[in-house]
């Protein structure tokens, strides 16, 4: 994993060089942790919907309630990573629309999210078991 998450935060430099502030949708350590590593943890922000994880600090990052702070988060946020797990609770599609709507890029994460991606044509970042 920490192979990947490092993979996937080189790749969001690479390709999106002006990209300061990174928003992660769902709480995944080892991203946090690479992503922080690159940016500092003030460029990095961070929402969840477990209430048990909402109001940590993680890795120097508040973890923000997803099920009301996602906006303020991507807002803030040059480019969005969104975990496929939001395909499985529902989050996915209204994500979407938010990304556009404000006009970010961003991308899914995760082999949960690969068959959707796939038929959706979504953007998503796997560089070890999906295709």
């Amino acid at each position: 994993m920490e192979e990947c998450v490092r993979d996937i935060v080189g790749w969001v430099k690479n390709y999106y060089p002006a990209v300061n502030r990174i928003g992660i949708i769902g709480f995944q350590p080892a991203l946090l942790e690479a992503a922080v590593n690159s940016l500092g943890a003030d460029h990095v922000f961070l929402t969840d919907l477990n209430s048990k994880r909402i109001g940590r600090v993680e890795s120097g990052v508040k973890i923000l309630d997803g099920s009301k702070d996602t906006d303020e988060l991507i807002q803030k946020s040059d480019f969005i990573l969104a975990t496929g797990s939001t395909v499985v609770n529902g989050t996915a599609e209204k994500l979407v629309e938010h990304f556009h709507r404000y006009n970010k890029s961003f991308a899914f994460y995760g082999n949960t999210i690969s068959g959707p991606a796939y038929l959706l044509d979504l953007p998503q970042l796997c560089f070890y078991g999906c295709s």
